[in-house]
């Protein structure tokens, strides 16, 4: 057949091309990179757009050696700047596939070289350069991206993340107000949801902006999704899954999550989907990541089904309709790694948000959220655009029990390993009366069968700093805290303020603002990420957690979700920046937390797991405060007070046995009552109401 456009050959050479890029869009990558290989049989000469197009066919396909690969051919025969600039672009994302973050800067360099008024570039040179913790030279090119597309909210988002990161809290004060500005100007688009809580804009706002810009259901279908691919499916293509229960038959729960890994909430729920009943319930994980770690392999093995989802949210929608999913429940919110788009479809006819974002994904599509009685409170309910399933005690899963059963060793029994942890800590805080060195001191803490119900500084440094602590990352900082903080080590001058080290850059402008407002900077210490059973026993030598009050420490993520980049590789960078701390963690290891009560749900975490930790209401009232009058009065009379301290970290010990904060099978249990409750009414054709688990009887 002939084809006319412009000759046979080149009428082939398009259909060749268009062939491609239609698999991609569709999300088929395998039809992609076999019609790039027929192309390339029948062109073999001036083939440089054909390995190109296989370039990115393989990135899509997360096949980063074959990209780099074909990529490598495409640069070898490419004959323009344009080309060049393509072709470096796919690198830099092929070698984030490979786990090689400074080729991947290399090549976003040069293609920004190549191409210096490229706006998507700059800003995906800017991305990765932060995930190399080299945060000035991203804020750099994140900034010339900018300058270069000023009306891109996500450039300007991840702009202001940047001065948060670093602790210019000078700067974010001078460009926070254009922000706030457009978002009130209803401009939706430029308030990232998790923004808005990092930078204390009220939720109600975030609520109130993505209803307001319903274009696709919600206001997330505008910043999350390609405008070509979910228009592809519809409802009525999905299908329907049935809408009774017929004797028997178990109600099938489908939950989809990016961090079934080593992280933060892969840790929470290692060991949560063993407690379900299989008796009634049929579970699938649906995971939308490809990294997999030993979490990983604990959940494959305590889930009936395990299915690692399409990139494409449509085909992913697919096949979770396909799965014929009774209940489908949402991990992520609108994190990072969040694929809502997946969720706007309705693959599923109940669908639930839950854990992973202390926040309203303001769209039409999920029909409850997870809170509790403190972190939900009725008058928030206006900040959610979801119905309210309150559980009994907290939201947060926090397993500990079977990670860390008591008894069981917390760390290396290895002085050396403890010297180069801990120096940075005990480093001038006076020779020890025994003798000892600090690296033996810290070691006796970690070989201890479990974790210390004192501080074992004490015995051997009778006259030790108190030490106060905060192991969220700085982006949770801001100045106003920062400035109690000091307050609080100017009111009790033998005392130590310990952080942690993340992001690096941030500490130098800390230590100097901390001079400036009168206190030596010897008396901050820093102290890096460390594995996580190794972070357990660090914390047993600190007296007083001081939480942060505008978005307490729960699980925190550091970056944006990037539109530029695949789901695959935005989930790599990610996890690059991610440190994540869960307050479950301190309280576990027995250490006090001084929160505040905030408007928020985010900054009402804290307040909510301590409520879950077994204290009485008078152990409650003085660790939760309302003011930061009081948060300073509060902090000074612990360490005053060390007798109060110890006998709250022997109260908090005692109580982790049994308090609901780590009781898992029960809070499983909770879980399921709600969505079968749920679920009932829904097939009852009920409009969604609010679900009190604790008023609920216990299912037969």
């Amino acid at each position: 057949m002939h084809i006319p456009i412009g000759g046979e050959t080149n009428g082939m050479r398009r259909v060749f091309a268009d062939t491609i890029e239609l698999a991609l869009e569709l999300g088929r990558g395998e039809r992609a990179i076999d019609a790039g290989h027929q192309a390339l049989a029948h062109f073999s000469e001036d083939a440089g757009e054909f390995y190109l197009r296989l370039g990115k066919a393989y990135n899509f396909k997360h096949m980063p050696e074959m990209a780099i690969e074909m990529l490598k051919l495409a640069d070898s025969v490419a004959d323009s700047n344009e080309m060049r600039t393509e072709v470096y672009f796919e690198l830099g994302k092929a070698n984030i596939l490979a786990h090689d973050l400074p080729k991947s800067a290399a090549a976003y360099l040069r293609a920004s070289e190549l191409s210096p008024t490229n706006a998507v570039i700059h800003f995906a040179y800017g991305t990765v350069l932060r995930s190399l913790q080299l945060q000035h030279e991203a804020n750099e090119a994140i900034r010339r991206a900018l300058q270069l597309d000023p009306t891109n909210s996500n450039y300007l988002m991840s702009y202001l993340h940047g001065l948060k990161q670093l602790c210019d809290w000078d700067a974010l004060e001078r460009t926070l107000p254009a922000l706030l500005e457009r978002a009130l100007a209803n401009q939706a688009h430029d308030l990232h949801p998790f923004s808005a809580m990092l930078y204390n804009f009220s939720n109600a706002i975030v609520a109130q902006q993505a209803r307001a810009a319903t274009a696709h259901n919600s206001f997330v279908a505008l910043s999350y999704f390609s405008p070509q691919q979910l228009p592809l499916y519809s409802r009525a293509l999905l299908g329907t899954t049935s809408n009774n229960l017929p004797p028997r038959r178990r109600l099938r729960v489908g939950y989809v999550s990016a961090n079934f890994m080593n992280h933060a909430q892969g840790a929470q729920l290692q060991y949560y989907f063993k407690h379900h009943n299989t008796t009634r319930f049929e579970v699938f994980a649906y995971s939308t990541s490809r990294s997999h770690s030993g979490e990983t392999t604990v959940i494959k093995s305590q889930v009936e089904h395990w299915v690692e989802l399409d990139q494409n949210d449509g085909v992913a929608a697919q096949r979770i309709a396909a799965d014929r999913i009774d209940v489908l429940i949402d991990l992520c919110g609108l994190i990072d790694e969040c694929r809502i788009g997946i969720f706007s479809v309705e693959p599923s006819p109940l669908q639930i948000a839950f854990l992973g974002y202390p926040g309203t994904t303001g769209s039409s599509f999920m029909h409850y959220l997870v809170g509790d009685p403190i972190s939900t409170t009725p008058e928030l309910d206006m900040h959610f655009s979801e119905t309210l399933i309150i559980m009994p005690h907290t939201y947060q899963v926090t397993e500990h029990r079977e990670r860390y059963p008591a008894g069981a060793a917390l760390a290396p029994a290895s002085a050396e390993f403890f010297q180069t942890l801990m120096e940075p800590l005990l480093t001038g805080i006076g020779p020890p009366d025994n003798g000892s060195s600090a690296a033996s001191v810290a070691a006796s803490a970690a070989i201890t069968t479990a974790v210390p119900t004192s501080n074992p500084l004490t015995a051997i440094y009778p006259n030790r700093p108190f030490i106060f602590c905060n192991f969220n990352q700085l982006t949770k900082l801001d100045a106003k805290t920062f400035g109690v903080w000091i307050e609080i080590l100017k009111r009790v001058p033998n005392s130590l303020l310990w952080l942690l080290e993340y992001p690096k850059t941030a500490s130098t402008t800390l230590l100097n603002r901390a001079q400036a407002l009168g206190v030596d900077p010897s008396r901050i210490r820093f102290s890096p990420s460390v594995p996580k059973d190794i972070h357990m026993a660090r914390l047993a030598l600190a007296d007083l957690y001081l939480d942060t009050p505008i978005y307490n420490a729960h699980t925190s993520a550091g970056i944006y979700r990037y539109s530029f980049i695949h789901p695959s590789i935005h989930s790599l960078i990610a996890r690059s920046l991610t440190l994540l701390r869960l307050q479950g963690d301190a309280l576990w290891a027995g250490l006090p937390i001084l929160t505040m009560w905030g408007k928020t749900m985010p900054s009402r975490v804290c307040a909510s797991m301590l409520f879950a930790s077994g204290l009485t209401r008078d152990e409650l009232e003085r660790l939760v405060v309302y003011t930061f009058d009081d948060y300073l009065e509060r902090a000074v009379y612990f360490a005053s007070h060390p007798d109060v301290v110890a006998r709250y970290k022997v109260r908090i010990l005692r109580e982790r046995l049994q308090a609901p904060l780590f009781d898992t099978p029960r809070f499983v249990r909770n879980f399921e009552k709600a969505i079968w409750h749920a679920w009932k009414a829904r097939i009852d054709g009920k409009i969604p109401s609010l679900i009190d688990v604790a008023l609920l009887p216990d299912l037969n």
